[in-house]
């Protein structure tokens, strides 16, 4: 995938405009490709009251690791999480992570705000749904979604058996992998 032309490209998310009362603005959450290539991970906070969500986020900046075209495309993991209990040491925190890469980002949920889950989108993948108009395609060997924070380890596994499927598929020797149509829900392990 080529960065750096048009808008951000949402891998997967919840993203909308309007909360289930219909005025409220809801930013959503999900995994985002910024134009410049960082990986964003947007989780959505509001402070418990009535006013619109804030998008709370943590980008992976570092894009040297990136390829610049499709032709020199690889696969990935990308890993968005929030732990809101502290299961992985840090409560509050959220974090995206490059797992084949090794490159990660997070940050502390500032303080007074909560997860905003007013929301009524469906997850998405590779669509931004009603709140704005994707144009870029890109191809997804799988996700996976979690109602509940994964441990560490539970996220090693996760990528080692991702990595298991694409080989045995042999996903990882072929130049154009499946593409799924903008807005297959196949289920928060993206790779590509």
């Amino acid at each position: 995938m080529e960065f750096g032309r048009g808008g951000n490209t949402q891998l997967i998310g919840t993203f909308q405009s309007y909360a289930a009362d219909g005025t409220t603005a809801v930013v959503g959450s999900g995994i985002v490709l910024e134009a410049q290539g960082y990986r964003d991970v947007i989780c959505s906070t509001y402070d418990g009251g009535t006013g619109s969500s804030s998008a709370n986020n943590v980008i992976i900046t570092d894009v040297s690791d990136l390829p610049t075209t499709e032709a020199a495309a690889s696969w990935r993991c990308l890993i968005g999480c929030y732990d809101g209990t502290g299961i992985n040491g840090t409560r509050d925190s959220k974090r995206i992570m490059d797992k084949t890469s090794g490159k990660s980002g997070s940050s502390l949920t500032p303080t007074g705000v909560v997860r905003d889950m007013r929301g009524t989108s469906t997850i998405r993948v590779g669509n931004t749904g009603p709140r704005v108009t994707q144009t870029k395609s890109l191809a997804f060997m799988g996700y996976a979604c979690y109602d509940r924070q994964l441990t560490n380890t539970e996220m090693d596994l996760m990528y080692n058996r991702f990595k298991d499927i694409g080989e045995v598929q042999g996903m990882f020797t072929v130049i154009k992998a499946p593409r799924f149509k903008p807005g297959d829900r196949k289920l928060s392990i993206i790779i590509k």
